[in-house]
């Protein structure tokens, strides 16, 4: 096959040193090519002239048929492709603490519906490690905040976004201090002017904090957490025990259970909202049993996201 995408270069080009150009070999080392391929043909390719090249016949016949097997090994590469795309094949997908609960046991089973010998293998992740676990081909995709992306080769598909709340125990009653704003499904809070309170944080590593520390950056607040926890349902529980107050999104709302208990706030000067996404290496060639896992994903957790937002209204 170098052999024809040599002569092709060469005859699109009608010169030797911009088809040594395209190709990436020098002038001298292209030159040697086609000569010895000449000799092994026993047949002139091309004429040389001080205006250029040219084809002979033989170079005619040469390029016609080269022409044909490129167009026929295009052919082979895309069906060998469907097939690769129909096989068998196991998925596994990385998800945040926030996004795997509730969603996986559904996911694997509308996915095992339309693909039952194929299947899907989930792993926790932490928000911060996306990236480095997609580059590294650990992960076929992965699910969390687009917070934590950087970086050009990792694309994402935003699926929902929900409410950043601050969630506060009994312990501080912090109404008087609250905004009803237009459009907002919560009462909001300028965390400046409330007393002191103590806070219970995540560890700076997670998606949620990383929203948190925006609000503070926002506010030029220097906040020393009273207590830090390593995922949201710890923090939660941390306040429950009235520790101190918590930063959660609405996804955790079902988990708290006598929610009449606690105080819950939206927060930001530009009200605060998390995202969930799906992550992918942005040169990915996706699989039809990825694309379907990709739409169960993206369908499941904007119908989780529902059903949370009809117990909040409800409750």
């Amino acid at each position: 096959m170098k052999d024809i995408l040599y002569i092709l270069t060469i005859a699109e080009c009608r010169s030797i040193s911009k088809a040594a150009e395209i190709l990436y070999i020098s002038q001298p080392a292209l030159s040697r090519y086609i000569s010895k391929l000449e000799q092994e043909l026993g047949l002139e390719l091309f004429v040389r002239s001080s205006g250029g090249i040219s084809l002979t016949e033989a170079g005619r016949i040469y390029v016609k048929y080269g022409q044909e097997i490129e167009r026929l090994k295009d052919e082979m590469d895309e069906e060998l492709k469907t097939i690769y795309r129909d096989k068998v094949q196991n998925i596994h997908i990385a998800m945040t603490l926030r996004n795997a609960y509730k969603t996986s046991v559904e996911i694997q089973n509308l996915f095992k519906e339309k693909y039952p010998d194929s299947n899907l293998f989930f792993s926790h992740i932490m928000s911060s490690d996306i990236a480095s676990g997609l580059e590294k081909h650990r992960y076929n995709m992965a699910v969390g905040p687009s917070i934590i992306m950087a970086g050009s080769d990792i694309g994402f598909e935003k699926i929902c976004e929900e409410y950043l709340l601050f969630m506060v125990p009994e312990r501080w009653d912090l109404k008087e201090f609250s905004l009803k704003k237009k459009g907002v499904k919560y009462p909001w809070l300028d965390l400046r002017e409330i007393p002191q309170v103590d806070y219970v944080l995540q560890e700076n590593n997670t998606g949620v904090r990383k929203y948190v520390n925006r609000i503070f950056e926002e506010y030029e607040m220097e906040v020393i957490p009273k207590f830090t926890t390593v995922n949201s349902m710890f923090a939660i529980q941390a306040v429950k025990n009235q520790m101190g107050c918590c930063f959660i999104t609405e996804e955790f709302f079902p988990y708290i259970t006598d929610k009449k208990k606690y105080q819950f706030y939206s927060v930001g000067r530009n009200i605060q909202k998390s995202d969930s996404c799906i992550f992918y290496l942005k040169d990915k060639h996706f699989t039809k049993q990825e694309h379907c896992c990709m739409a169960i994903i993206s369908q499941v957790l904007q119908d989780n996201y529902m059903r949370i937002t009809e117990q909040i209204e409800a409750s």
